[in-house]
């Protein structure tokens, strides 16, 4: 989580979710950045549930995130939504074979083998 950055976190009064102290990215000022952990899939997750300043994260909200990631109701960070396909359109030639050349005349037999 933080430790690899060089960071301590700090542990809060909720389960799973601790802040460490680093920089504004503009002011330079220090600044809380929350993060969250939970067990998904089996897996360990360690997410940033976001900073004190720029989104107005608190620990009481970043614990109320958490039970969405472990349940999957909300998306973890670095996912997109699942895009939607959207009709096209179709190609000529895409559909079934109907037996009919390019110039609209039967294919038969011959021609198809050349």
């Amino acid at each position: 989580m933080a430790e690899e950055s060089g960071y301590k976190a700090t542990a809060t009064s909720y389960p799973g979710v601790a802040f460490i102290v680093g920089t504004h990215p503009s002011t330079g000022k220090p600044d809380k950045i929350f993060y969250i952990s939970y067990y998904r899939g089996g897996k360990r997750k360690h997410e940033k549930a976001g900073r004190a300043s720029i989104d107005g994260m608190t620990a009481a909200k970043a614990n109320a995130i958490r039970p969405l990631r472990m349940e999957g109701k909300e998306l973890p960070n670095g996912t997109a939504a699942p895009r939607r396909k959207r009709p096209g359109r179709r190609r000529r030639g895409a559909g079934p074979s109907t037996g009919y050349g390019r110039n609209g005349r039967r294919r038969t037999e011959a021609s198809r083998a050349e």
